[in-house]
């Protein structure tokens, strides 16, 4: 298994999703990169449980976020109008913890 940690984008609201009673949330996030052929990854990021439901609640679009979590890059083929198939590679990261990047409460003085 691959844990990295990875600061990224929200470029989606969170949907949050009812799975064997137990909340998951799903949200696109934005991966940055710094190599020149492709400035930046669109991932598809899933959080469980607790997690999840605090996902859902305390983080909207455009927050930057620091993600620890575990990555997954599918291959499958697609097969469109012509006969010959095209190889699609999806990335999914599965959130294990979370961390906002600027003040999500806000203190008065």
């Amino acid at each position: 298994m691959n844990v990295f940690i990875v600061t990224c984008k929200i470029i989606s609201q969170p949907r949050l999703l009812r799975y064997k009673k137990k909340p998951l949330t799903t949200v696109i996030v934005l991966l940055y990169n710094n190599k020149t052929d492709k400035p930046l990854y669109h991932v598809t990021a899933s959080a469980r449980g607790k997690l999840g439901a605090e996902l859902f609640h305390l983080y909207k679009q455009g927050d930057l976020v620091i993600v620890e979590g575990t990555i997954e890059i599918k291959k499958e083929k697609i097969y469109l109008n012509s006969s010959y198939p095209k190889n699609v590679k999806t990335i999914n990261l599965k959130i294990i913890t979370i961390h906002p990047t600027h003040h999500i409460l806000e203190f008065k003085t």
